[in-house]
């Protein structure tokens, strides 16, 4: 169930999914707070008589009614003294995510890492534009797209090209 919250910003009209704490405006970019709902009471417990604490997850995220895709990368440069250490992590970290909590299919992630040994899936330029164009080729409203870049992000001249 949607509520209507008035922006901060600029007073528009905005739908609030159920159980989220804030909402950011489209038009002026501002970000809304809403007052978050009165906790649960303790749960009976009729075993023992008590009162339970009520559980401390939320609810799980809203479903998606379209196709799910990701496309991850993770680029540590190796062998090279800008190095970086935990990017190939974060990557199996998304991934992990993306399967287990949003329920993506493993064959909708492309994984380019430089641990890959299928030439195609290492994160050249090349390989990073065709897994953009796969991941958004036949997109349709209420799709999933979802990609994932941990690296560094300064662009350098390539005298290979």
């Amino acid at each position: 169930m949607m509520m209507l919250v008035n922006c901060s910003g600029c007073r528009t009209a905005l739908q609030l999914p159920h159980g989220a704490p804030c909402i950011r405006c489209s038009i002026c970019g501002a970000v809304t707070n809403v007052a978050a709902p009165p906790a649960p009471g303790p749960v009976a417990d009729p075993a023992r008589g008590a009162q339970a604490p009520a559980p401390a997850w939320g609810p799980p995220p809203p479903a998606a009614h379209g196709r799910k895709r990701a496309v991850i990368c993770g680029i540590s440069y190796r062998f090279s003294r800008h190095e970086l250490k935990g990017c190939i992590n974060d990557a199996k970290c998304m991934r992990h995510l993306l399967t287990t909590r949003f329920r993506f299919p493993d064959d909708s992630i492309i994984m380019l890492t430089e641990e890959q040994t299928d030439p195609y899936k290492i994160p050249t330029k090349h390989n990073i534009r065709m897994a953009m164009y796969w991941l958004l080729q036949g997109c349709q409203p209420g799709d999933s797209l979802v990609f994932h870049y941990s690296g560094h992000g300064a662009q350098q001249r390539s005298y290979r090209e």
